[in-house]
């Protein structure tokens, strides 16, 4: 930790690796987070560094990553284009054999155009969680929402609803 904001933690299934949000490097810009990874030797945490620059959008946010169990898909929020100004959007990257793919937005009906941010994946990769501010217009606060995949696709939302909903 620091004297800046970290957050949206995602720990791997081994334990090995620790993913972060942060503001740390980006001095009196709080909208301006980077992806940090620290990794696990022994009972230690190394000192976190920017996972990878292709996560990284100067000058616009980059958290929330979400990482399934055979660590072959990115999925995390970003405020860079398409996302609207003061907007953040679900992105994606692919495992290549060097390195990572260039990130891109989710179709809809994961985003639409609006706020859609800090996803969290199921380790099999099937199932989808985040918070958006989709469904009533206007609206000021956002809901969590599930998308399960099939067949290669996500499939409409579906509303949480339980006691974390207010």
């Amino acid at each position: 930790n620091t004297q800046r904001d970290e957050f949206d933690v995602f720990v791997t299934l081994d334990g090995k690796m620790m993913f972060f949000a942060s503001n740390r490097d980006n001095q009196d810009e709080y909208w301006n987070c980077d992806i940090y990874v620290s990794f696990r030797k022994e009972n230690q945490w190394s000192e976190p560094k920017i996972f990878n620059k292709k996560f990284t959008t100067p000058g616009k946010p980059d958290w929330g990553i979400a990482i399934p169990k055979d660590f072959k898909t990115i999925i995390f929020s970003s405020g860079r284009e398409p996302a609207k100004e003061g907007m953040v959007q679900i992105f994606q990257s692919y495992r290549k054999d060097n390195g990572w793919s260039d990130p891109n937005p989710i179709s809809w009906p994961v985003n639409t155009g609006g706020w859609e941010a800090t996803p969290y994946l199921t380790p099999d990769g099937k199932t989808l969680y985040l918070n958006s501010g989709r469904g009533e217009e206007n609206k000021k606060d956002v809901d969590i929402w599930k998308f399960e995949l099939v067949n290669g696709k996500w499939t409409n939302p579906c509303l949480m609803d339980g006691p974390f909903q207010s």
